[in-house]
């Protein structure tokens, strides 16, 4: 809970994106801080509110994947109609289905 609501987060460029994301990856023990790397090593500098975003968006990316999932196995939609709203490929949602 935050205890001053009038924070404004700094834009300080974080130089040593890797290991910070590996740091808390291992203090949270949670690997979405280290999937993030690949995504964020090809720019030049990088706040931690990038950081979070990315973090943030592939959660719900996955949460929609999940929720298309169930739709499909209930048979709600089809397997074409969850790609597309997915924004991938019949093959690629498939192998979701079958994880």
């Amino acid at each position: 809970m935050r205890v001053n609501n009038d924070y404004v987060a700094g834009e300080t460029v974080i130089k040593h994106v890797d290991e910070l994301l590996m740091l808390m990856s291992a203090m949270t023990k949670d690997d979405r801080f280290e999937e993030t790397i690949n995504e964020l090593s090809r720019k030049e500098s990088v706040t931690m509110c990038e950081v979070l975003d990315k973090v943030e968006e592939r959660g719900r990316k996955e949460g929609v994947i999940s929720v298309l999932i169930s739709l499909v196995k209930d048979g709600i939609l089809s397997i074409s109609e969850a790609a597309k709203r997915a924004d991938m490929s019949e093959e690629s949602f498939k192998e979701y289905l079958e994880s």
